[in-house]
């Protein structure tokens, strides 16, 4: 079962530039990350605390500057 702080700790150690990796090996740690994120919050989600799992989401994404 995971909570909301296995949700967290994987998003304080997300490489959250790891998209623009010319190393495919660090691109697919990243996209794997990210998969296990979008899983959490989805099975977060399906208990009732989707809300909680996505405002943990937007505080540790960087933030877009324009």
């Amino acid at each position: 079962m995971t909570t909301l702080q296995d949700l967290e700790q994987k998003l304080k150690t997300h490489d959250w530039y790891s998209e623009y990796s010319d190393d495919y090996r660090a691109w697919k740690k990243g996209w794997d990350s990210a998969l296990q994120i979008r899983m959490m919050i989805n099975q977060l989600g399906n208990i009732g605390l989707r809300d909680e799992a996505e405002a943990l989401y937007k505080q540790y994404r960087p933030k877009v500057e324009v």
